[in-house]
């Protein structure tokens, strides 16, 4: 399977690494292009890309930055018309004491509505 994992922080680098293990194609990509670079020098099957050339023809984007970044590290890819979108986000306030959302409305379907071609489930929460 071919995969775009949008974020080099602990969540991104753990993905990065368990999907390289079980031989998918993975392109990894953040803020900090260093730092994806030398997340996938760790790993086989894994390339660095800026964020408009990540997606190319991956199935699946696992989307595993903080929740106030998610719209723009999903809109700086592309099109994500036809695919999965996984969302590990939380909406959480700056001293992680409460969610900002979530009592009408969830992360993910605030996010869903900014790429409605795209199919994204919630998932990896904790």
């Amino acid at each position: 399977m071919k995969i775009t994992v949008v974020g080099t922080g602990n969540m991104g680098a753990g993905f990065v690494k368990q999907f390289s293990a079980a031989g998918h194609q993975v392109r990894v990509t953040g803020r900090d292009t260093a730092k994806a670079q030398a997340l996938a020098s760790r790993f086989t099957n894994v390339t660095a890309l800026d964020a408009a050339n990540a997606l190319a023809d991956s199935e699946v984007v696992v989307l595993a930055v903080g929740y106030a970044d998610a719209p723009a590290a999903m809109l700086a890819l592309g099109d994500l018309t036809g695919r999965v979108v996984i969302d590990i986000t939380n909406p959480l306030t700056p001293d992680y004491m409460a969610l900002t959302l979530g009592h009408t409305t969830s992360a993910s379907e605030e996010l869903a509505k900014r790429v409605p071609g795209a199919h994204v489930v919630k998932a990896f929460n904790t």
